[in-house]
């Protein structure tokens, strides 16, 4: 008996949680959620960045799963024929960034990602071109693929922000990614601050200072 794989293409909707404030937007914060959880609960996270002007994209994952308790979430990446689902997840990410700029025309960009959404961040930067103003690193690492290939692309600004109560991701993963940083010529900033595997207030604020500082400098040119 013989057996082979079959394979074809299929295409998707793709939906994300949108949060904008009363005026037109300053900037927009494109934001990836970690492993199981939704753009809904990502958007929450950063709904503060509302108040400030800047609109909030928060993108569930393709790939939906249920929890014990039934709620349905989702999940950027699994081994399982991965090298295709990184292909796949570069053209999700371009097609999405399409639909903001469609919607929201030349305004900055700034992206966030945490915990397994740093990943597709790193990616969604890295390996899928898009042009984003900062990246903010909350609480996860950078894919073997992306290191392999950030001296291939121009550098853009970049904070690591980590809680010193976190007990999934270490200060030695910020060592290794730093590294490979400034292996390739990269700029970054390191932020330790209180509290656990999350998105804290103290995390939203941080980005939101760093927003503001870039939104000024680009006013003053």
């Amino acid at each position: 008996m013989m057996s082979e794989r079959l394979k074809w293409s299929v295409s998707v909707e793709a939906t994300a949680e949108v949060l904008e404030p009363s005026a037109p937007p300053r900037a927009v914060l494109l934001a990836f959620h970690g492993y199981a959880e939704t753009g809904e609960i990502s958007a929450r996270a950063w709904r503060s960045c509302v108040d400030h002007g800047v609109a909030v994209v928060a993108p569930t994952a393709p790939h939906h799963f249920y929890t014990r308790s039934q709620n349905v979430v989702a999940s950027w990446m699994t081994s399982y024929e991965r090298n295709q689902r990184i292909n796949e997840q570069i053209e999700y990410v371009r097609g999405l960034y399409a639909a903001i700029v469609a919607r929201y025309g030349a305004r900055p960009v700034f992206g966030a990602g945490f915990s397994q959404g740093a990943a597709t961040l790193y990616r969604a930067r890295v390996l899928a071109g898009l042009d984003l103003r900062e990246l903010f690193v909350v609480a996860g690492d950078m894919p073997p693929e992306v290191a392999s290939a950030l001296s291939a692309v121009e550098p853009c600004p970049l904070t690591m922000l980590l809680g010193s109560e976190d007990t999934r991701v270490g200060q030695d993963v910020l060592d290794r990614d730093g590294h490979a940083l400034e292996q390739a010529g990269w700029s970054f900033e390191r932020v330790t601050m209180p509290g656990g595997h999350e998105i804290s207030d103290a995390v939203v604020d941080a980005v939101w200072t760093r927003i503001s500082v870039r939104l000024e400098s680009e006013l003053d040119r």
